[in-house]
């Protein structure tokens, strides 16, 4: 038949596509991958030719670590129990100072920091409206060798977030010290 012919489809080949978790991206002068529900990060080393485990995050949930290799698995959960699920996100920029991702956990879309120094690790909430980083937090695209993080963000939203910076600096003027004095430190890498 003309349809078996030009469409192939072999059930063991197809897989859905999960545009909310891994990545392929390049930062620094590496290319980084992780695959989907996976917590090791892998850096291409040019020299043998194939990428080497770079960075190991361990923020899967337990129901994600077990079954990391059967995406459809994990799919399936997340439609049921979303709010129980932690997992890498899409986004990956990297310098020799910090590595910022993003990453879901209990449903909630969250941004690490972490410095490569230091070995401390600060979380963004985006769904904290208390913390005024969590505004600015839509997509790293970005990271400088001077440690500037930049953003895709649409005029409007930086309106936005500016006004919303006001309106909380004017309440609170002492914000920005008591943030990073109490920023929370997982050990997670």
């Amino acid at each position: 038949s003309v349809k078996a012919s030009f469409f192939p489809y072999n059930p063991n080949h197809a897989k859905i596509s999960l545009g909310f978790t891994g990545f392929l991206d390049r930062s620094d002068t590496s290319i980084y991958f992780a695959g989907p529900f996976r917590e090791t990060i892998y850096q291409w080393d040019s020299q043998r030719q194939a990428f080497a485990p770079s960075i190991h995050v361990s923020i899967n949930d337990p129901f994600t670590a077990a079954h990391q290799n059967a995406s459809d698995s994990v799919y399936a959960m997340i439609m049921k129990q979303k709010d129980k699920l932690s997992f890498i996100g899409t986004k990956f920029v990297r310098n020799h100072t910090y590595t910022v991702f993003d990453f879901t956990d209990a449903n909630r879309l969250k941004t690490a920091i972490y410095n490569n120094k230091t070995k401390r690790i600060f979380i963004i909430d985006r769904g904290i409206s208390s913390n005024p980083l969590s505004l600015l937090f839509g997509s790293p695209v970005y990271l400088s060798e001077s440690n500037e993080l930049y953003f895709a963000e649409s005029p409007q939203v930086l309106v936005n977030v500016a006004d919303e910076l006001k309106k909380q600096h004017a309440a609170q003027p002492d914000m920005w010290s008591r943030l990073f004095d109490s920023a929370p430190s997982k050990k997670n890498f």
